[in-house]
Formats: structure tokens, C-alpha cells, sequence
């Protein structure tokens, strides 16, 4: 026989599909009612399924997971010591409350600090700035800069050099 849990488990299922009585309830001919489960839902059950659907011997041949509420993305169990986990001696409504007080309590990062983005507007001025300039500035702007003219000897080929660094 299978372990009876006190509490229920939450399980998805990962084949197959998967049959289980309802707790506390009975059909017109005495026996319990059932509920039929496919790959993909995610349920309730008072029976250790891992124990009695998965395989001992491999790994791939698991027919159930456990299902964690606290991260179900990557499905990891909770943190016993969390403040954000339920207690045993809590009742749904006063998790809650002392859920929504601990989210109000916390303080909100601040928001991140704005980004500079150059804009074609900003571009067309910087080259109306280099156009107004003598090719001996703009010379002296690209050494200052760090500029390499590859080369370029008139103010076209300057202020293509520019256009090309951005």
C-alpha cells in the first residue's frame, strides 16, 4: 500500500493519463467518484505519486513531478525559512493579509537611471557642426578625438570619415 498524506501534493503529469478517486464523495452505486487526469494537467492528490507512478530504476520514465507553488518555473521546492511560504498554524486568509503586508513593507527599487540615445536629430547636428568647420579643425578634431583620417586629405573625404564613425 501506498503512503497517505496528511496534506495534499500538487502534481503535474508528464504521460499518459492518470485516474484518482475524489476525496469524500460516492456515486450512486457506493463507490467513490473518479477524476481522469491527462499529460499536462497539473492536480491535487493525497498519495505519494512520485513513490508510486516513477520508475526507481530510470529517470526518464518519470510519469509525475511535484508541483511547488513557491517557484513553479523551475519547480524547486520552497524555502522552510521563508517569510513568503504559508505556516502550518495559518489559516488561507490570514496568509494573506501578512502576504500583502510584507509586499507593502518592502521598499521599491528605484527606478534605473535614463539612457542617452544619440538620435538622427542629434546626428544631423553634429555633422552641420563638422560642415561649418575648415579642413585644419576638423583635423585638429580628429587628433584631438583619436580620429584616424585613413588617409583623407579633403574636407569630403574628412567628413566621410566622420559620417562612417558615427
Amino acid at each position: 500500500m501506498y503512503m497517505a498524506l496528511e496534506e495534499p501534493r500538487k502534481y503535474r503529469l508528464l504521460a499518459g493519463e492518470h485516474v484518482q478517486d475524489i476525496p469524500g464523495t460516492t456515486g450512486p452505486n457506493g463507490l467513490p467518484l473518479t477524476q481522469k487526469f491527462r499529460a499536462g494537467d497539473v492536480f491535487e492528490s493525497y498519495t505519494d505519486l512520485e513513490e508510486r507512478l516513477n520508475s526507481k530504476d530510470q529517470a526518464c520514465d518519470k510519469k509525475v513531478e511535484r508541483v511547488y507553488d513557491s517557484d513553479p518555473y523551475t519547480n524547486s521546492p520552497p524555502d522552510p525559512g521563508s517569510q513568503w511560504q504559508k505556516r502550518a498554524d495559518e489559516t488561507p486568509q490570514q496568509f494573506a493579509e501578512r502576504v500583502m503586508k510584507l509586499a507593502l513593507a518592502e521598499p521599491s527599487p528605484p527606478p534605473p537611471a535614463p539612457i542617452p540615445l544619440a538620435t538622427a536629430a542629434t546626428a544631423v547636428n553634429f555633422m552641420a557642426t563638422y560642415e561649418a568647420m575648415t579642413v585644419a579643425q576638423l583635423k585638429a578634431y580628429c587628433e584631438s578625438e583619436e580620429i584616424d583620417l585613413r588617409g583623407a586629405r579633403t574636407k569630403e573625404e574628412i567628413l566621410a570619415v566622420l559620417r562612417a564613425q558615427g
